[in-house]
């Protein structure tokens, strides 16, 4: 169960939708799964929001709303994430108590990166930490924030640290109102309390890379590139086969553009059983060609 405080107060409690009862954990034993309406709850002589469907909504940043899911609530095929963001929820919280196996922790960082994208959302997960292992499990304190299918945050394993990092609610918005597929709900039951901050200005932490297109290491470029080129010469591929055409006519410039141009075009006769020669490169100068983007034109066609 989640304590949900801000300010020092406590804004609403939100249990575990999913109880994990197999294999070394076996929560049935000493939990009752949570009521599938909200209730309240009487805490040292206060009573407050209880439920699984609740959406906790900041007063000065209309767009920021936080939903919880406990754990196993992940892990599961409908987990009351999904409902949360159709909801609005912008931000997802998960406090966890996911121990270690191996080959777990590949599998629980992909779980939060693709919920992140399924749900177009921050995704912030906490895990237990060493100090909280048994006899029977080890934790390891995995702590991460997804943003849309990016891990923007995580933490070293069995390091008791705190993570923390920029989120850009702006970013899901406007993701969310440029795909149609993803529909807002209108879910029964559905509680929503207000909380509020004190804005003020701060310094963004988050490294924002210049060529955020341009994978940052030489492997994952070169990867990436030979996709593409991959993507293209299998598109010209298919054009020529469906035209039947048997000749290539390309406008060589010596630029960039036209020479990607001309490797997609040497990837797709390859690929067909043609020979170079069936590409007929053209060079075609304008007033502003100078003789060096001329003179690279025919080097890169006589290259080939």
């Amino acid at each position: 169960c989640a304590a949900v405080i801000n300010k020092g107060k406590i804004l609403g409690f939100v249990p575990k939708a999913y109880l994990h009862n197999h294999k070394e954990l076996y929560e049935s034993r000493h939990f009752t799964a949570c009521p599938d309406t909200n209730t309240v709850y009487n805490f040292n002589g206060t009573y407050y929001p209880f439920g699984k469907n609740i959406v906790f909504e900041c007063c000065c940043l209309p767009d920021f709303k936080v939903a919880i899911e406990i754990c196993e609530d992940l892990w599961v095929a409908n987990s009351p994430s999904i409902k949360h963001t159709k909801m609005g929820a912008t931000v997802i919280a998960n406090l966890s108590a996911s121990h270690e196996l191996t080959g777990k922790v590949n599998y629980r960082r992909e779980l939060v990166r693709m919920q992140s994208t399924k749900c177009i959302c921050s995704y912030i997960f906490t895990s237990a930490g060493q100090g909280e292992s048994t006899t029977d499990v080890v934790l390891s304190s995995h702590n991460m924030v997804a943003q849309r299918g990016n891990i923007v945050a995580e933490s070293n394993l069995f390091e008791n640290s705190t993570t923390y990092c920029d989120i850009d609610i702006e970013q899901i918005v406007t993701e969310r109102a440029k795909i149609t597929t993803f529909i807002p709900g209108s879910y029964k039951g559905y509680e929503f309390v207000k909380f509020d901050l004190n804005l003020e200005d701060t310094t963004i932490e988050n490294e924002i890379q210049k060529y955020p297109f341009v994978p940052q290491t030489k492997e994952a470029l070169y990867e990436k590139c030979e996709f593409i080129l991959q993507i293209q010469s299998l598109g010209l591929k298919k054009r020529l086969l469906h035209t039947k055409s048997k000749k290539i006519i390309l406008g060589i410039s010596g630029g960039s553009d036209s020479t990607l141009a001309l490797l997609c075009c040497l990837r797709t006769v390859k690929s067909l059983g043609m020979k170079n020669e069936d590409i007929i490169g053209v060079v075609m100068p304008g007033f502003g060609t100078t003789n060096k983007t001329r003179d690279n034109a025919i080097k890169l066609i006589k290259a080939f």
